[in-house]
């Protein structure tokens, strides 16, 4: 599946939102992480099945959509997740959300769990409220525009453990770089304020928790908090891997991704096959 070039679609608040969508068939939400856009996922759409339709959405105030001055919070970006749904005619679709936006697909699937079919949360946690985020937010309250590129470098390698293609790290960055420093301040707030430990329980689709075992920014024992208040989950640990699993190790994450919305029925509680 080759992503086409992204468009504009609308929402009925009047936010632009730069979307890609490919393939037909059952819907498949991506929602990337802070300050990423949809090229988050650029380097797993070609692995990905043609009988699968994948929106792939910048989210408001990254990539191309629309920056404008507040409404960064998740509760909002889910809102916004919904009403994009609406848009399209999508009345179900399983959502894959990647650190900030596994905290958008929790929202959204808490507020909304008759529109999300299965859920896929990678790097994610029910707080990310730590003392390293909490001193790189004190950070960003400094950051003024234009954004420097060291910044949004050294975000970006801190997401990976594995190194990527020099091309495809520089296409994050550049990406990063669209952001303006109001919306990484704003949203980094958002990111800190989320807590999911009373929703989860509320979370009764099918459930797949990704997790790298070198990632820098969220803990095993968050993965276990999701993985036994989600009364149907199952835990996919990738060994040798960091937070940012779908670069490091796409063709897996593609694999795995597939296999789990091909199963049939409820997922499995508490699955958590050997690391490999």
């Amino acid at each position: 599946m080759r992503a086409p070039e992204p468009r504009r679609v609308t929402l009925p608040s009047g936010l632009g939102l730069e979307v890609v969508e490919a393939g037909r068939g059952p819907a498949v939400l991506f929602l990337h992480g802070l300050t990423d856009s949809w090229r988050s996922f650029e380097p797993i759409l070609p692995l990905l099945p043609r009988d699968l339709r994948v929106v792939v959405p910048s989210q408001r105030g990254h990539g191309g959509s629309d920056k404008p001055p507040g409404g960064y919070a998740t509760e909002q970006l889910a809102a916004d997740a919904a009403a994009l749904l609406d848009v399209l005619e999508v009345e179900r679709a399983t959502v894959v959300g990647h650190s900030m936006g596994s905290q958008v697909a929790q929202a959204l699937a808490a507020a909304e769990p008759e529109r999300v079919e299965r859920l896929v949360l990678v790097g994610s946690a029910t707080s990310f409220d730590t003392p390293d985020l909490r001193k790189f937010a004190r950070a960003l309250d400094e950051l003024r525009d234009p954004v420097p590129t060291e910044v949004a470098r050294d975000f970006q390698v801190s997401t990976i453990h594995k190194p990527i293609p020099d091309e495809l790290l520089a296409s994050f960055v550049r990406e990063s770089l669209k952001v303006p420093a109001h919306v990484w301040q704003q949203a980094m707030r958002g990111v800190l304020q989320f807590r999911s430990g009373s929703l989860v329980s509320r979370l009764g689709m099918p459930t797949l928790v990704v997790w790298g075992d070198h990632d820098a920014i969220v803990s095993r024992s968050e993965q276990e908090r999701l993985r036994q208040g989600i009364g149907s989950s199952t835990l996919r640990v990738f060994d040798d891997t960091g937070h940012a699993v779908h670069w490091e190790r796409p063709e897996r994450f593609a694999d795995e991704l597939v296999a789990f919305l091909r199963e049939r029925g409820p997922g499995v509680r508490g699955g958590t096959p050997a690391p490999r």
